[in-house]
Parts: structure tokens; C-alpha cells; sequence
């Protein structure tokens, strides 16, 4: 899971930013992509070089301290707002239970070693996806943690989840057109941006 998160925001997110950037046929190419793929694509390339697009080492650690909200934290909140602790199926049994463990949300601490070292590492990869300047300083990580702003969660109403791989392979299927549309219009010229951004490779 965590090989597969590391490939996604270090690797994909960045290739698919940069062939955005640099080749006139992305679009086109993307656009014939099946499913929900165009409107997934489109929307990590947007927050590569737009909502998420760091200027400095202070916005690195602000958006590993916010990602690490959105696993650890918000995600396990929403899900178990959608299925509470002691959700039963339809047939009547405990909705947790067998290889299904119920998860429990964590909350951030800086005194936590564990917590720090993931702010460390994920702040530190995403520098460097961006050409930033990397950083070992941890005292000055954890003081720059005090003043991150972490929006306040509130679980939201009607957010589907998918509790099986046939649900999912579902609900790919349809693309909804105004939200592709919504996408496209929202990129930035390619012209305007002033980053090159550098996938990373995992590497043992």
C-alpha cells in the first residue's frame, strides 16, 4: 500500500504533470483514457501545478503534515461515518469483522517520533519532486508543524464508498463530461509555469 502511495504522489503525479507542461498530444491522449481516468488524471495534474504546487520548504512540510491528516486521520473518519463500529449487513452480521478490522483514526503529535520521521520523509520527496531544496533540520520541521493550518474535518453526507473490487470496476465505468470539461478549463497554460518538475524513482 505504501509502495503504491509512494508511486502515485512521487512518481505518476509528476510524470503526468510534466507531460502536461511539455506535449501538445497529453490531452488528446488522456481525454481517450477509459472510465473516470481523463477526470482522475486531469485532477492530479491540477493540484500538481495548481492547489498543490509548493514555493517553498515551508509548504512542503504544510502539505505532508495535511496529507498525513487526510490518511491517518479524515479518510478512517469518513469511512467509519459512513460504516459506525457497530454497522451490521443486511443479513444481520457485524459489518467489522473477519479480515475486515475496524480502524481507528490517529491524532498528530510532534512528540511522536513516528509522526515527525513520515512529515520528514514525505516533505523531503515532495521537495524534491519540485527541484526545492531538501531539508534535515527536524527541530526546524517541528516548529515549522506549530504553525500549519490543518482544516477542521467534518464528515460528509453521501460519500460513497466502495466495500467491493466489483463496485468499484462499476462505478468506473460512467465519466461524468461537465466535470472532464470543468477540468480542462481550470488547467493552467502550460506556458505560464515556471517549475520542472522530476518524477522520483523508488529506489531500496
Amino acid at each position: 500500500w505504501a509502495r503504491d502511495e509512494f508511486e502515485g504522489l512521487f512518481k505518476q503525479a509528476p510524470e503526468n504533470a510534466m507531460q502536461y507542461l511539455t506535449d501538445p498530444k497529453f490531452m488528446e491522449r488522456t481525454l481517450k483514457l477509459p472510465g473516470a481516468q481523463p477526470v482522475e488524471v486531469l485532477e492530479a495534474v491540477y493540484k500538481s501545478v495548481v492547489t498543490d504546487c509548493p514555493h517553498s520548504w515551508g509548504d512542503c512540510v504544510a502539505w505532508a503534515r495535511n496529507h498525513w491528516q487526510c490518511q491517518y486521520s479524515n479518510n478512517i473518519r469518513q469511512l467509519l461515518h459512513n460504516f459506525p463500529p457497530d454497522q451490521l449487513t443486511s443479513s444481520g452480521a457485524p459489518f467489522w469483522s473477519g479480515p475486515k478490522r475496524c480502524p481507528h483514526p490517529l491524532e498528530f503529535s510532534t512528540s511522536n517520533d513516528l509522526h515527525v520521521d513520515y512529515v520528514m520523509a514525505a516533505a523531503n520527496l515532495f521537495a524534491q519532486t519540485y527541484g526545492l531544496q531538501c531539508n534535515t533540520d527536524r527541530a526546524g520541521v517541528i516548529k515549522i508543524l506549530q504553525d500549519v493550518k490543518v482544516p477542521t474535518f467534518t464528515p460528509r453526507s453521501g460519500v460513497k464508498i466502495h466495500v467491493s473490487d466489483q463496485e468499484l470496476q462499476n462505478s468506473n465505468s460512467s465519466v461524468d463530461d461537465s466535470k472532464l470539461e470543468e477540468m480542462k478549463s481550470q488547467l493552467p497554460i502550460p506556458e505560464t509555469f515556471q517549475f520542472k518538475l522530476s518524477p522520483i524513482d523508488f529506489e531500496k
